[in-house]
């Protein structure tokens, strides 16, 4: 799997309001900024294959960030069959006003000691806490 910015998509939604769902990309120096306001949450998508092994960990300041939820989103073609790739998808939220900081993904297995097969990095600047 080669890195890309087509391999990372980042979305907003805000809950609890009439806002539709924004879809962003934005490179800044290689990395990818984003601001989350008052109740919005941060949707990462990769490509991923559990399968082999291989998942995406996230490390970040729990602090200023959480991780909402984390899930594997098969096609639905497949019928979630062995071997089958599917999409990674982590929802964050900021937990503290006017805090900034990066999420690093990264895509290995978690008992090998070896570096990861890919690396992204985001910066999150959380403009108020998260009170959904």
């Amino acid at each position: 799997m080669k890195p890309s910015l087509l391999s990372l998509l980042l979305f907003f939604a805000a809950s609890h309001s009439a806002h539709a769902v924004v879809h962003h990309r934005s490179p800044v120096d290689g990395f990818h900024s984003v601001a989350l306001e008052d109740n919005d949450e941060l949707r990462v998508v990769l490509q991923a294959n559990p399968s082999t092994g291989y998942s995406w960990e996230a490390h970040f300041n729990d602090k200023v960030l959480a991780l909402k939820s984390l899930s594997c989103i098969y096609p639905s073609s497949s019928g979630n069959m062995v071997g089958q790739p599917c999409e990674m998808e982590l929802w964050f939220v900021g937990l503290a006003a006017h805090q900034k900081d990066n999420i690093t993904l990264r895509y290995r297995r978690n008992w090998e000691n070896s570096p990861a097969l890919q690396s992204v990095t985001l910066c999150v600047t959380s403009l108020a806490p998260y009170r959904g």
